[in-house]
């Protein structure tokens, strides 16, 4: 498990929550990305969270 700055995990969290974050040139979203803890979906134009990010939050919470 990695250690997450305040707004990656911000940026998961939302990204759980349901936030629609469209900017696909986003430096965290991709910092994420090639973490695996999110993808981007070009067809929906939007970040979705992976499993691997879930389970890295409920981590950081414990």
């Amino acid at each position: 498990m990695t250690k997450l700055t305040d707004p990656q995990r911000s940026f998961l969290v939302s990204l759980l929550n349901g936030a629609t974050e469209r900017n696909q040139s986003s430096v965290i979203g991709n910092t994420l990305n090639k973490k695996g803890l999110c993808n981007y979906s070009y067809p929906e134009r939007r970040w979705h969270i992976t499993q691997s990010g879930i389970e890295q939050i409920k981590g950081d919470k414990a």
